[in-house]
């Protein structure tokens, strides 16, 4: 009884034959070996069950997922945002998730799945609510300053407090993967494109000056609140950051 496997000296990918007879492969971690099943003719492959009939031939089904897909996102989240993506290996992420190297394969593809999927997760848990948060203002300097302080509070929280997954794809991934670039650039139109609407209307309204372009300053205020996560990241010194945000919030008038 042997599996069967696509190229030993790679050992990442492994060929499952299904019951027509059809190849197909499918990643598997580099350290998963094959180990015998406690039932007859099954060999238990990671998060693969294989299941040899008369032929002897091996079929490789995948188990049933069963985990809660958010709750494990979440997980893995926080762990790039504490440790980055070069810093987190898979095995600290399955840790993490409480799955098997297996699971997370089959659910996530790889790595780089996981990422692109706890992207999107602190998109929606933090990211679009800041964003509803500027909708939902009323005088426009005010909305922006309690934007500002969210912001600050969010840094200086307290030590250990993890880094803004955005600030850091930008850093480490945006420049060598397309799919991350494409999800910060999406993200940061949003912000750019709400914050121009809340200061044309307050244009409108007399409560800003129009000396200045809405779309410029719209586009100052966003480096503005993602320079002070990064120098926050180095220095959370909340009295530091609250001046520089005095500062930006000068250009409003």
């Amino acid at each position: 009884m042997n599996l069967i496997w696509n190229d030993p000296a790679r050992k990442r990918e492994w060929n499952r034959i299904d019951r027509s007879g059809v190849y197909v492969d499918m990643p598997a971690p580099s350290d998963v070996a094959p180990r015998e099943s406690a039932s007859p003719g099954r060999v238990e492959v990671g998060n693969y069950l294989a299941i040899v009939p008369h032929r002897g031939i091996v079929l490789c089904m995948a188990r049933t997922r069963e985990f809660d897909t958010e709750a494990a996102i979440n997980a893995a989240m926080e762990v790039f945002r504490n440790t980055g993506y070069g810093g987190t290996s898979v095995r600290d992420l399955a840790e993490a998730m409480e799955i098997g190297s297996g699971s997370l394969y089959a659910a996530f593809g790889n790595k780089e799945g996981l990422y692109l999927a706890a992207l999107d997760l602190y998109r929606r848990r933090y990211a679009l609510p800041f964003i509803e948060m500027l909708r939902s203002g009323g005088d426009a300097r005010e909305t922006v300053r309690s934007a500002f302080e969210a912001v600050i509070d969010e840094i200086t929280r307290g030590p250990g407090q993890a880094s803004c997954l955005i600030v850091g794809a930008a850093m480490e991934r945006a420049h060598s993967d397309a799919q991350v670039a494409e999800r910060l650039r999406t993200t940061t139109q949003l912000l750019e494109l709400t914050l121009y609407e809340v200061i044309t209307e307050a244009q409108g309204r007399g409560e800003i000056a129009a000396d200045r372009s809405a779309a410029d300053v719209a586009g100052f205020l966003v480096m503005t609140f993602q320079g002070l996560r990064v120098m926050g990241a180095i220095n959370p010194d909340r009295a530091a950051l609250t001046r520089a945000a005095e500062v930006a919030l000068h250009c409003l008038g």
